[in-house]
């Protein structure tokens, strides 16, 4: 799965709100994308709606030209360091929020590269009530997602073993276009590297290495992110080399005739902005998700 910075317009045929409450979204369906699929489709994007609170509309597009497995290409824009610390604690609420902000410290530059900006889409921005004027992007959308559907298992009722799982997929592109996105190897850096840290503690911002974990102090870990270019950097670490992992929704590499919920994930989009419904003690940090036995590959 892949992630690309800008969308391309092209003809629609059908509009559709898909979440009720909290974040909704609004879905336009190129004539491509199987109608088969949108119950499925519609099912995965309500469930942010009960995770998320906020007043924000994110608009996509979902199309199918039966390449890759899932691509996701959206619009990013900057804004001041100091300025998104300030929306970042004006809009916290949560446990996750308390400690993300104790560890990140005040200024006019970031604590990752020391530059001055922040760089996320419309949406993630829109969380913490930064608005971002897009009226003058003809044909915009907070994300354009292209869904290989001839290769994905449509429920999880009837799976096909050589089949990937449409709401995993799905999802998975629907975080980055909420945030979830990594901008490592770049200027400045994304929200999400806020919070990237090496096993000892220290913030990473480089491709190179594969020690890179998504903390919020920097201590606990919530996810190991992929460091293989092959994979996006905001995606979490699937090589089963040094041994089988559990399966995530994030992972770089997808697994046939498997699939798992958002969990960790949760945890991210908390972290960079969303507000977070209150959710059981348990499973306020990290979730659950499934396990995994077989190492993902790309399609």
């Amino acid at each position: 799965m892949a992630f690309r910075s800008i969308v391309a317009a092209s003809a629609v045929v059908l509009l559709a709100g898909a979440a009720q409450g909290g974040v909704t979204f609004n879905v336009t369906y190129d004539a491509s994308y199987d109608l088969a699929a949108i119950p499925t489709t519609n099912a995965a994007l309500a469930q942010y709606g009960a995770l998320f609170s906020d007043n924000v509309v994110v608009s996509l597009k979902l199309k199918y030209t039966g390449a890759g497995l899932g691509t996701t290409g959206t619009y990013s824009f900057q804004v001041p360091y100091a300025d998104y610390r300030a929306a970042l604690a004006a809009d916290a609420t949560s446990a996750v929020d308390a400690t993300a902000l104790a560890h990140l410290p005040g200024g006019a530059t970031n604590p990752v590269n020391g530059s001055g900006m922040v760089t996320q889409g419309r949406a993630g921005f829109a969380a913490v009530g930064i608005n971002i004027d897009t009226s003058g992007i003809p044909g915009y959308y907070d994300g354009e997602i292209d869904l290989n559907l001839g290769a994905m298992n449509y429920t999880r009722s009837t799976i096909d073993p050589d089949k990937y799982d449409l709401q995993g997929v799905l999802q998975h592109e629907v975080d980055e276009v909420m945030g979830s996105i990594s901008a490592v190897g770049q200027a400045d850096p994304r929200p999400s590297d806020l919070f990237r840290y090496t096993a000892a503690g220290a913030r990473t911002f480089t491709t190179v290495g594969n020690d890179a974990y998504f903390s919020l102090d920097g201590t606990t870990k919530v996810g190991r992110f992929n460091q293989n270019p092959d994979g996006d950097y905001g995606d979490w670490y699937s090589d089963d080399s040094d041994g089988p992992h559990t399966l995530q929704v994030q992972d770089a590499f997808a697994t046939p005739g498997q699939f798992a919920d958002l969990g960790a994930e949760i945890t991210v989009l908390d972290a960079v902005g969303w507000t977070r419904v209150p959710a059981p003690a348990s499973l306020a940090l990290l979730g659950m998700g499934g396990l995994m036995a077989a190492r993902r590959r790309r399609a």
